[in-house]
């Protein structure tokens, strides 16, 4: 195996060359020489060439030897670890215990080009891999000592760039992972991790915005990609990765922003990437985290089956009705005539009274916001209400028309006979 050399941070297994090299290590952490000129020195000390990610396999930092590796996959806007080997990771039993323990390590296969990963701590929300490439040598268990003697400068300087605000890692944070995996976890656990996840603080109206490659051949390569179409609305304290899904806690105000101010950028997005995305129902419990997660994910499938790229879980509770209806009956039998009735008068007459009744439904007949919605005056409106009424032959005060108007528009509008 080697000698095992004392040091004064403890035990080195290898000879007096790597000892010194660890020593120029050590020396350039208490010197400051900030975190590339460390990452080179670590790759000096290990001798083998070493690169740190984040959970979404963004390269952070590499050495000068890591550059053209076969696990890497180079872009414009930065490097990632290639798909293969980010999935070779994410399917190892290293990447489940990431947030059960405190260090970890372990030598994933890569053909012939196998690599260590070994944890990053900064802290309990942001989680770090030191990747140490084989690079046409053999690893050996000499090689993951030192590795583990090398992650604990690393954690220390990772911690002095968080502090700086220099870098923002992809968070993983262990309660909310065993939150997801429906562990048990104690109200004070829960408690605590608002120092650490601000969010947790106002989380009165949280929604789960989950999105998933079923081809299961894009995600991990898009992570970064992922991430900063996100970060434009999301801190990515709030964002994860999770099993096979990418995960995003998002309140009133980011869901407004994503749903309904930029949607069209999201659908466009995941849609030009053969991506799925889907935002929960809100909830206001953390604790009913892995619940909404499993129900967001069953409703997922049936995105994935009408190739609807990015939906709401509510909208899709309407697809799914409307689906199981069709099966057996026609659906317009279900449905008030006064939809399709204004449907039709509105392509013969050119006029618009049909989105005026659902925008009168959508917010509640608060007229103050449809008049907004609509950008028209109160005497148009009052103008598109009594024209509605005298030629659809209904009424606006009676709450269950009101109610079967709204459902009849949203099981059509689910079997596209109804333009949005």
């Amino acid at each position: 195996m080697g000698d095992t050399i004392q040091m004064g941070t403890g035990e080195i297994v290898g000879d007096f060359d790597q000892y010194v090299a660890f020593k120029g290590y050590i020396e350039g952490f208490f010197n400051n020489l900030g975190t590339d000129e460390l990452i080179e020195r670590a790759q000096e000390a290990l001798r083998h060439p070493v690169a740190i990610i984040d959970l979404g396999f963004y390269i952070v930092g590499e050495s000068s030897e890591v550059r053209n590796d076969p696990s890497l996959h180079r872009e414009d806007d930065g490097a990632f670890l290639a798909a293969s080997a980010a999935m070779q990771l994410r399917r190892h039993y290293l990447f489940g215990k990431i947030h059960k323990k405190s260090y970890c390590s372990a030598i994933i296969p890569y053909g012939p080009n196998p690599f260590i990963a070994a944890t990053i701590n900064i802290s309990l929300t942001s989680v770090l891999l030191m990747l140490v490439f084989s690079n046409g040598t053999e690893l050996t268990p000499r090689d993951m000592m030192n590795v583990k003697k090398a992650t604990q400068l690393l954690v220390l300087q990772f911690q002095k760039e968080s502090a700086r605000k220099d870098y923002q890692p992809l968070a993983y944070n262990r309660t909310i992972a065993k939150l997801l995996d429906g562990e048990p976890v104690s109200p004070q656990d829960i408690e605590n991790e608002k120092l650490n996840l601000p969010w947790l603080g106002d989380a009165s109206a949280l929604r789960l915005l989950l999105i998933t490659d079923p081809a299961e051949n894009g995600l991990d390569s898009l992570t970064g990609s992922i991430s900063q179409m996100l970060l434009k609305y999301i801190p990515l304290s709030e964002c994860m990765l999770y099993q096979d899904a990418f995960l995003a806690f998002v309140n009133e105000q980011q869901f407004r922003l994503i749903c309904e101010e930029n949607r069209g950028e999201m659908e466009e997005f995941l849609a030009a990437n053969h991506l799925y995305g889907i935002v929960s129902r809100p909830f206001s419990d953390i604790r009913r985290a892995a619940s909404v997660y499993q129900k967001t994910l069953k409703s997922m499938g049936t995105n994935v089956r009408f190739h609807i790229h990015f939906s709401l879980q509510s909208e899709m509770s309407f697809r799914i009705i409307a689906d199981m209806l069709s099966a057996q009956y026609d659906i317009v039998d279900f449905c008030h005539p006064a939809i399709l009735f204004l449907r039709d008068y509105d392509e013969e007459n050119n006029t618009e009274l049909l989105y005026t009744l659902i925008c009168y439904l959508t917010y509640h007949q608060d007229l103050s916001v449809v008049l907004e919605k609509l950008h028209i005056g109160k005497s148009t409106l009052f103008y598109r209400l009594g024209k509605i009424k005298e030629a659809a032959g209904i009424s606006l005060n009676d709450s269950e028309e009101l109610f079967e108007l709204f459902f009849s528009y949203k099981l059509l509008k689910n079997m596209d006979m109804i333009a949005d």
